[in-house]
């Protein structure tokens, strides 16, 4: 059995070859009858922009018999060990040229591979947008040009709406999650220039300014995350692994839609108005209302949804019998990010 990282989607797991002894080089996968290596070393970055290289399948029990070394560019045979943890190496910043090999023996066989670093990542020309900056046009955006890193590499691109010039108060409006840690980025959704370069601009970020993102990712291997809409997505955070563009805009239209929580819910009937929405122009909205009691029966009901589209003001709200108590209540205009807050029923 293969042993897969939880970064890794399931069906890119590699498959172990027992018996014969395979060797990869560079980043480039050798195999015997099509099957993959099962210890081949990729390349992957920290959030700071230095080598990780890591090795993202291996067979179970196999762990622990990985060594990593590291040969520096004055004299690639001249090899030092360096420490690891699942698979992965962070050996720091490190000069361009830097080889970093893996041996590892498995089934009476003794695998190896290696990586060369290019050095210290960097952009040489950064992503930029194309198109109006205004209600209803459609922006385009284009890559960055990279330095550095590894011999492979992928674009991950995506385009924001910030409330200000400096990048701040930021929405996506296109593009994958992009999950960052202490240890590094690694993409979860996305592939090299994807539709994530194009977005349309909705009425609700009149006055924002917009920008171009372009996130290096050294491989591509990624794990599939859905969301709503693009305004659901994180923002992502910004480090030596995502190049931003310069600030467009701002962005020129009818006035943002204004959203009001009730305090008190209102109870008509059968309807129950959590909120008022005003929009200069027709927005299409929706609503969930979700009960916040710690406990609930089995099978009970908790939460409730409904859609509208909507132009000027109105009440908000949902249809269902829901029971007195405090709520939470998330809402969506348009391709505006999602505002939480609460209302009670008495």
């Amino acid at each position: 059995m293969v042993r897969v990282r939880s970064l890794v989607a399931a069906g890119v797991a590699a498959v172990a070859i027992a018996g014969v002894a395979l060797t990869a080089t560079d980043s480039g996968a050798v195999s015997a009858g099509g099957a993959p290596v099962p210890f081949q070393v990729l390349g992957s970055l920290t959030a700071s922009g230095n080598p990780e290289p890591t090795v993202f399948t291996f067979p179970d029990g196999a762990q622990g018999d990985m060594h990593w070394s590291m040969c520096r560019p004055a004299d690639t045979g001249m090899c030092e060990a360096i420490g690891s943890k699942e698979g992965m190496a962070d050996p720091g910043p490190e000069p361009t040229g830097t080889v970093f090999k893996l041996t590892a023996p498995y089934q009476g066989q003794t695998y190896s591979s290696s990586l060369a670093w290019r050095g210290p990542i960097g952009v040489s020309t950064g992503p930029a947008l194309s198109g109006d900056a205004r209600f209803g046009a459609t922006i385009t955006s284009s890559a960055a040009r990279w330095t550095g890193g590894w011999r492979t590499g992928f674009h991950q691109l995506g385009i924001e709406a910030c409330r200000t010039v400096r990048g701040t108060g930021c929405v996506m409006l296109s593009g994958d999650q992009l999950q960052c840690s202490p240890r590094g980025c690694v993409s979860r959704g996305g592939v090299p220039f994807t539709r994530a370069n194009r977005a349309r601009i909705g009425n609700w970020y009149t006055g924002s300014y917009l920008f171009a993102l372009d996130a290096r990712r050294a491989n591509d291997f990624s794990e599939i995350v859905g969301y709503s809409s693009p305004a659901a997505i994180p923002p992502w955070p910004m480090n030596a692994t995502v190049a931003r563009s310069k600030a467009y805009g701002p962005v020129t239209g009818p006035p943002a839609p204004r959203v009001r929580f009730l305090p008190n819910a209102q109870v008509h009937g059968n309807q129950v108005a959590v909120a008022t929405v005003r929009c200069a122009v027709s927005c299409h909205v929706w609503i969930t209302v979700s009960r916040i009691e710690k406990r609930f029966a089995s099978g009970e009901r908790v939460d409730w949804s409904a859609n509208t589209v909507i132009t000027g003001s109105a009440m908000i709200g949902v249809w269902g019998s829901i029971p007195p108590g405090r709520v939470a209540v998330t809402i969506n205009v348009g391709d505006g990010p999602y505002l939480s807050g609460h209302s009670l029923l008495r």
